[in-house]
């Protein structure tokens, strides 16, 4: 079965209001509370679904994700009772259990690579054991991500141990801590609030706890719990100040609805019905335009709503889920854990590509029946990516590193390739005259630095996990103009806090990070040093940080055609387009006007300069580093 594919023509709406909100959608326009309201009142689900997956697909391409993990619920011991909640208890009861920081440990499987901890607000649990619990776990599983504690365990600890919630996440950070469960914002109407949950913190600590932890540089999920006492405007108005403090922050990685599972309350009758968890996902997915991922929660739609989900604009299916116990307390009735592979029997039979990813969301491993073509995330990779006819391939977003990776393993058959990659697989690929140059200024690939760049022979330079090309341009650079060696490290993506790199001279970062963020580090690392420009002042040629290049063995038509499609995308782009650099600006927290400068800073045809640029690159790696690829 072949993804659905966009061909650019909309169906034939039976809403009209549909019709209207379409054209402002695709044209870059932001959707408001009254367009929020008509999607879920909609009776065009068709339409709906059509809108959500064009999308996700613009975002996303045919990967459908998802990751080895294991939940752990360290206690049911819990002082709140919450009106849905099935998992609770009180320490007395026959049914109360507490696993020490050991006992967790044990629970983990060697091959996760995400632990979710979550529990009850325990009313004799010191300080010190939630520390040991992300410690252990740390120990245990150094490469996994943990997501840990929610917003109302954070809370919960601050008020009980008598420390600010800010210290509560940076001293959780330091432990090990890479992110933040959504759970626990149910949905943010105070008046469901009251009924629901009314000893749980309002909206606003909710709110307030993640914009915290996105300043330490710790990122989030959320979530909405729905399908039982909420009205549809207050939905809208849940997924609205998400994406409100989205657009103050960037730390939400992705939004997961999460029907209500009845268990026995007499909150209502039954579940919702699958058709409301479709439509729930569809308007999240238009709504939330700031937030990168929208995953399908198959615990609690099942596998089948789920996997269908995929075509209503989710692109992620969580995970194995090892050892989940609070929506199987609320009598879900899907199964314990899901394997890997029926996870990706699932994807594949509803006609997309099994991606299984890390707790980071980077690339593992690419399940696919036929030829991949890796799309780069970033926004300077936007004007091949937007409207591409993907002309048989596969298109999966991952890092420039990783896509070199997989492509040297066989997995990926074109994309646009950090240089240094494609250096080394010319026997394997063929360059296309496309890619990512810049004439100047990159603007989004920064050394940073606490001393002068010469003075950072010997020294430690954190080096962020998505680059290959710009690490080596950095030691060219250092080594040509300032005689510097420095020791390099790689530091996780998702680690960025301040505390963390405290023990680095210096940091490299690229992409939309690099735009984003490097501001934030002014004070840590005041040396800024773009390494586009130092390149330009030494030999006055632009840099050439990828290119298009596609197997050599692939079929001609396959080749021809990826290069017609690449042309006709450059030609749909508009890079000056206002309403598009609006809604990149919101999205990376920049204005329209510093969106377009930035695009219109990229070469992506290549003539005689970026091909010379190509080559005196290669000539002065080689004379001034050698053969030596040092990519920690």
């Amino acid at each position: 079965m072949n993804t659905p594919r966009w061909t650019g023509r909309q169906p034939p709406f039976r809403d009209p209001a549909l019709a209207a909100i379409w054209a402002r959608l695709d044209s870059g326009g932001r959707l408001d509370a009254a367009d929020g309201l008509a999607l879920f009142r909609t009776e065009d689900l068709p339409g709906l679904g059509w809108m959500a997956r064009t999308v996700r697909r613009r975002l996303h391409g045919d990967a459908v994700t998802f990751v080895r993990n294991q939940v752990v619920n360290p206690s049911n011991v819990c002082t709140l009772r919450c009106g849905f909640c099935r998992f609770s208890v009180d320490a007395d009861d026959p049914e109360a259990y507490d696993l020490e920081p050991e006992e967790i440990v044990t629970l983990l499987p060697g091959d996760v690579n995400e632990v979710h901890v979550v529990g009850g607000l325990h009313p004799e649990r010191d300080w010190e054991y939630y520390l040991e619990v992300v410690a252990l776990i740390r120990d245990r599983l150094p490469a996994a991500t943990i997501k840990a504690w929610t917003a109302v365990e954070i809370v919960h600890f601050a008020k009980r141990f008598g420390i600010d919630e800010a210290d509560v996440l940076g001293r959780l950070r330091e432990a090990g801590l890479d992110m933040l469960p959504g759970g626990g914002a149910e949905i943010f109407a105070e008046r469901v609030r009251r009924q629901l949950c009314p000893g749980k913190p309002d909206a606003e600590r909710w709110l307030a706890v993640h914009r915290t932890a996105h300043g330490q540089g710790i990122p989030s999920n959320a979530t909405m719990l729905y399908g039982h006492i909420e009205t549809s405007e207050e939905r809208v108005d849940h997924l609205l100040r998400l994406r409100g403090l989205q657009d103050e922050t960037g730390g939400f990685r992705s939004f997961i609805p999460l029907p209500f599972q009845p268990g026995g309350s007499d909150l209502v009758e039954r579940r919702t019905p699958p058709t409301d968890d479709l439509r729930t996902i569809a308007a999240s997915r238009l709504l939330l335009d700031n937030i990168p991922t929208i995953k399908a929660y198959w615990v609690m739609t099942g596998e089948t709503v789920a996997a269908t989900a995929q075509h209503f604009g989710a692109d992620d299916m969580e995970g194995t889920l090892g050892g989940e116990r609070i929506a199987h307390a609320a009598e879900a009735e899907t199964p314990a854990a899901l394997t890997p592979n029926r996870l990706s029997r699932l994807i594949t039979t509803a006609g997309w590509t099994p991606v299984e990813r890390d707790g980071r969301h980077r690339v593992v491993d690419v399940r696919s029946d036929g030829p991949v073509l890796g799309m780069i995330p970033f926004l300077n990779s936007e004007p091949f990516h937007w409207n591409l006819d993907s002309g048989g391939f596969r298109l999966i977003p991952m890092a420039p590193r990783r896509m070199g990776q997989l492509a040297g393993q066989g997995v990926v058959d074109a994309g646009i390739l950090s240089l240094m990659d494609l250096f080394d697989l010319e026997d394997r690929f063929r360059p296309l005259d496309y890619g990512i140059a810049v004439r100047h200024r990159a603007r989004s690939v920064f050394l940073l630095s606490a001393r002068e760049p010469r003075h950072l022979d010997g020294r430690q330079i954190g080096v962020t996990e998505e680059t290959s090309t710009s690490v080596c341009l950095m030691r060219l650079l250092l080594a040509r103009q300032h005689g510097c060696r420095p020791v390099l490290a790689r530091v996780p993506a998702a680690r960025h806090g301040r505390q963390l790199l405290s023990r680095f001279d210096a940091l490299l970062v690229i992409g939309d990070r690099a735009l984003t963020t490097a501001g934030h580090y002014a004070r840590q690392f005041p040396f800024r040093l773009d390494l586009a420009e130092a390149w330009h002042d030494l030999t006055g040629l632009p840099f050439v940080f990828a290119r298009w290049a596609v197997r050599r063995t692939l079929a001609e038509d396959l080749q021809r055609g990826l290069e017609a499609g690449l042309d006709q995308a450059l030609r749909r782009y508009d890079t000056s387009d206002a309403t598009r650099a609006e809604r990149h600006g919101r999205r990376l927290g920049l204005a329209p006007e510093k969106v377009r400068e930035y695009l219109d800073g990229f070469n992506y045809r290549f003539g005689d300069a970026e091909r010379s640029a190509i080559e005196r690159f290669r000539t002065m790696y080689g004379e001034t580093i050698g053969d030596e690829r040092e990519r920690p």
